[in-house]
């Protein structure tokens, strides 16, 4: 629901304003978001169990495909337009 779409976006904040403020603790930052992902895709499996109310198995796999389906998109699009991820170095 756009309810949940907003509270997980709203969730996301903090991660984004280390990064901003303080670009120095990336290895922090970088917890920090990996951390909140986890929760957003806990919350996330979660609002899909109880949208769906066929039960855990069933909300289980709806979002496996949801999340495999994403990533596919995600890499797909990526390589169709030549965005790869930072390398870190610098340069």
């Amino acid at each position: 629901s756009n309810w949940a779409s907003a509270i997980i976006a709203w969730m996301m904040l903090p991660a984004a304003l280390i990064r901003l403020f303080l670009p120095s603790t990336n290895e922090f930052a970088v917890l920090a978001s990996l951390l909140l992902f986890a929760l957003s895709m806990i919350l996330t499996w979660r609002m899909t169990n109880v949208a769906i109310g066929r039960g855990a198995a069933v909300g289980s796999a709806v979002f496996a495909g949801m999340f495999v389906a994403s990533l596919v998109v995600l890499f797909a699009l990526q390589a169709l337009l030549g965005i790869g991820a930072p390398s870190g170095t610098g340069t």
